[in-house]
């Protein structure tokens, strides 16, 4: 029997969500203060598809997703998902889950969905966009986490274009708004194909990770975990339970920034308990309205843990293994000030610099410096050179006071160091003897994609910014939703040869002589002519159908208002033919139900026409018609006041047909 106790730990690292680049005197701190509570809103984007009966038929990604649920602080979070397949067959809204019972809820929500038929990435991926605009808490970063086993698949062509608008759409709204995508391919049958899912963590800043094994999945997510909430983690290893029956270790808390310490327990334990650095001891019992347990795992959480050695002691059949590892949430993060207001100085100035550390939004006490270290990094962003300042320990925190010697653009973090923390400042700018460029508004491209044409567009980036020194500017790409295949940058020139989204934007950075920058954004829009154009001519078909329809159907139902009658004709023999009537309500009244002889007229091809009116017309093919030695070129109107008209086949006059309508406004019998 395999028994595993895990508690996950590393080297602290600051918040993915804190802000890459920050002013001297602007809202940085304010920045830190926040993200140092260490909360998200999250929402998880789970694919339900049938496939994954195969991709995963242990269903590990309930455990994987349930391990990063229980590990969530106690208080403050904001957590929502969806399960899609075919479409969205579950929304969880986002709810602060406080409790055990509401986390374990959550998971048997998300574990309740059936598999369906298909995957439509676009769909799970825009709900949850969508939930976050709603439901999410302002004053907290933002994240999706978003699982697959595939690619984009949908029952037809149609609904697979309109799933990956829908994609291309949500990957916007993401970048807009700043939200993260950390996605997970799950490609355990090697099948998959993942460019999808790591284009969208690429074009939103995530983080993409391929797992092979579908047991793999639940160190995916407590990487992920790792990177989001400032959570520090060490483990035992694999340890046996001895012939005592009771494993014993040890495991420390940093004496700032740790609000809970969590031990995840896999496998089968008879019972655990803790010693804090005190000696008062927590049983298992004590422990129970913090502990969760999911499928394969015992999750126990310790709040506002004391700082110092703590004992474990986990009871078990002595042979069986067990892992411990364990996570600390923290809530520490260092916070950079500089005595100059300004980011823009001149040669030989010099800036007082303090860097200090936060808990929970708040500062430390001088006591609680003991045991860390500061260092002043300034980097210069024309050669890439840094240099590194010992920072002095202060009553706040750590200070130094840096001279700008030389002309250029320079950016300035601090490390703070001590107690398993390296925690980094956000960065700060400075431009010395120098201005940075100034973006301009957004660059807007419609681009026409037009059927069996090449489609590349150039796009001139030179509008997308300023210097107030150099009027030339090298660009170079920030990041971007298309595929690196998807376009090339030369210069000021920016050239779509492909689009793998229908739309799609890019942060352009622009960087003068000194190496000062800006960035700003080009936002490219497709319209395919060609699908316009095949339902433009699909559109123009029927509507001509539909006219010569209509035509033929009142051509074919007017009504004769008379009676039409026809004799044979033939100037070589006078002898009189008797003439022969025929009735009939609408349309057309072929010579052929006269049983006549026609004389050179095709008796199926040639007919009478009704009007409507108190006349007929003659319609004469496969062959010419004479009337008093004319050449009819149109049909031959007969009148209906019972005059004969003689119709022959040759010039001379020769042989032929005589007709005539009467109408009944004539004979006296009036319209019907």
């Amino acid at each position: 029997m395999m028994v595993a106790v895990c508690l996950i730990a590393q080297a602290a690292i600051a918040p993915a969500a804190l802000a890459d680049d920050a002013q001297p005197g602007g809202g940085q701190n304010a920045q830190n203060a926040q993200n140092s509570t260490n909360r998200f809103n999250v929402v998880f984007a789970t694919d339900g598809s049938g496939s994954l009966k195969s991709t995963d038929k242990d269903n590990l990604r309930y455990p994987a997703i349930s391990r990063f649920v229980a590990l969530l602080a106690q208080n403050g979070n904001k957590v929502g998902g969806d399960v899609f397949g075919e479409n969205v067959p579950l929304k969880q809204n986002l709810a602060e889950l406080n409790s055990v019972q509401s986390k374990q809820d959550f998971i048997t929500k998300i574990k309740s969905v059936q598999g369906q038929d298909w995957t439509n990435i676009g769909a799970g991926l825009q709900t949850a966009v969508d939930m976050l605009d709603q439901q999410k808490d302002p004053n907290l970063p933002s994240v999706i986490v978003l699982l697959s086993d595939g690619n984009t698949d949908m029952p037809n062509d149609d609904a697979k274009q309109q799933s990956l608008a829908t994609k291309a759409q949500a990957i916007e709204n993401a970048r807009k708004n700043g939200y993260k995508i950390y996605t997970v391919s799950l490609n355990a049958n090697g099948k998959a194909d993942s460019n999808e899912l790591k284009q969208i963590a690429s074009a939103t800043g995530g983080e993409f990770r391929e797992v092979t094994k579908a047991s793999d999945l639940q160190d995916v997510y407590s990487l992920y975990y790792s990177l989001l909430f400032n959570a520090n983690t060490d483990g035992s290893g694999d340890i046996v339970i001895p012939d005592s029956g009771t494993a014993e270790g040890t495991f420390d808390v940093a004496k700032v920034g740790v609000e809970e310490a969590n031990i995840l327990v896999s496998g089968n334990v008879t019972d655990y308990s803790f010693t804090d650095p005190s000696g008062k001891q927590m049983s298992r019992d004590t422990l129970a309205g913090t502990t969760f347990v999911g499928d394969s795992f015992t999750s126990v959480k310790i709040t506002q843990p004391a700082a110092g050695q703590w004992k474990y002691s986990i009871s078990g059949v002595p042979g069986d293994h067990v892992r411990i590892d364990i996570v600390r949430n923290t809530n520490v993060a260092a916070a950079l000030k500089a005595g100059s207001k300004k980011n823009e100085i001149v040669t030989g100035d010099s800036v007082d610099f303090t860097a200090a550390l936060d808990e929970a939004g708040k500062g430390v006490t001088a006591a609680k410096y003991d045991g860390f270290t500061g260092t002043l990094n300034i980097t210069d962003a024309k050669g890439g050179k840094a240099e590194t300042e010992k920072m002095t320990a202060g009553d706040k925190g750590f200070t130094a006071k840096h001279k700008f010697a030389k002309k250029g653009s320079y950016t300035v973090q601090a490390v703070i160091s001590g107690e398993g923390y390296d925690l980094k400042t956000t960065t700060l700018q400075y431009e010395v003897g120098n201005s940075a460029p100034k973006p301009g508004a957004t660059i807007e491209k419609t681009v026409k994609l037009w059927p069996f044409m090449n489609n590349s567009t150039k796009i001139d980036l030179k509008p997308g910014a300023t210097d107030r020194e150099d009027k030339t500017l090298t660009y170079k790409v920030k990041s971007t939703a298309f595929l690196p295949s998807d376009y090339e940058l030369k210069g000021s020139d920016l050239t779509m040869k492909n689009y793998s989204l229908s739309e799609g934007s890019f942060t352009i950075q622009a960087t003068d002589s000194e190496g000062a920058s800006c960035t700003f954004n080009v936002h490219i829009k497709t319209v395919n002519i060609g699908l316009l154009t095949l339902i433009g001519i699909g559109a123009a078909i029927v509507i001509a159908l539909l006219v010569i329809g209509i035509g033929t159907w009142l051509a074919l139902n007017k009504r004769f208002m008379g009676d039409c009658y026809m004799r044979e004709y033939n100037s070589s023999n006078f002898e009189y033919r008797e003439e022969v009537k025929r009735t009939k309500g609408r349309g057309r009244l072929p010579f052929l139900v006269f049983n006549i002889n026609t004389n050179g007229f095709n008796p199926g091809k040639c007919y009478f026409q009704a009007s409507g009116k108190d006349y007929v017309t003659v319609v004469i093919k496969g062959g010419p018609a004479y009337v008093s030695g004319q050449l009819q070129k149109e049909p031959i109107r007969v009148d209906g006041y019972g005059s004969e008209v003689t119709i022959t086949s040759d010039p001379e006059g020769t042989k032929g047909v005589t007709v005539r309508f009467t109408s009944l406004k004539h004979s006296g019998g009036g319209y019907q």
